[in-house]
C-alpha cells in the first residue's frame, strides 16, 4: 500500500480512525509478541516462532504505515477544513463480529458462520442470492472440515452438538 502524493492544495488527511488503529495494532502485536515467549519449548522452531515471527511483521508494517502517514499529514495542506464522512461499515462489522463470537458458544458454528458471512458480504455490497448463500455456506463448511478434520480443532457446536 502506497501513499499519494501530496501536491501542494492536497486535500488528503490522516483520520483519527486511522492513528487510532494504527495504535491499537501496534500495541496488540506488542503484547502478542511477549504472551509468544510462553509457548516455546526450548528448540528453534518451538510453538513461539510462528506467532512471534507473525506479530512482529503486524509490529513493523504498523509502525512504518503510522511514520509515512504522519509525515504525509505534515506535508498536507493544512487550510483545508473539510470534514469526511465516515462509513457506518466498520462499526457494524465490528459489532457482527462481536456478537457472532459471543453468541459461537451457545448457539453454534453451523449456524451462525453462514449467517455471519452472509450478513458481512451484504454489507460489502454483494446481493445475488446465489453468491451469498453459496459461499456463506460453502466456506463456512470448508473451515469446519479444515478446523475439525486437519487441526483436530472443531468450533463450537453449540445446539447442534448431539448431531456433530
Amino acid at each position: 500500500m502506497s501513499l499519494p502524493d501530496h501536491k501542494k492544495g492536497s486535500t488528503q488527511r490522516v483520520g483519527l480512525l486511522d492513528i487510532s488503529t494504527l495504535g491499537s495494532l501496534i500495541l496488540l502485536a506488542a503484547a502478542a509478541f511477549y504472551m509468544a515467549a510462553d509457548y516455546g519449548d526450548g528448540t528453534p522452531s518451538g510453538g513461539n516462532v510462528f506467532p512471534q515471527l507473525v506479530s512482529g511483521v503486524v509490529f513493523l508494517t504498523a509502525s512504518l504505515s503510522l511514520a509515512l502517514r504522519s509525515r504525509a499529514v505534515s506535508r498536507a495542506d493544512s487550510t483545508d477544513q473539510r470534514r469526511e464522512k465516515m462509513s457506518p461499515k466498520p462499526l457494524i462489522i465490528a459489532l457482527l463480529t462481536f456478537s457472532f463470537l459471543a453468541f459461537l458458544p451457545i448457539i453454534g458454528y453451523p449456524l451462525l458462520a453462514p449467517v455471519w458471512l452472509c450478513a458481512i458480504m451484504w454489507i460489502f455490497g454483494m446481493r445475488s442470492p446465489w453468491v451469498l448463500g453459496l459461499v456463506s455456506v460453502g466456506l463456512s463448511a470448508l473451515a469446519w472440515i479444515l478446523l475439525s478434520r486437519l487441526a483436530y480443532a472443531p468450533p463450537p457446536a453449540g445446539l447442534f452438538e448431539r448431531f456433530l
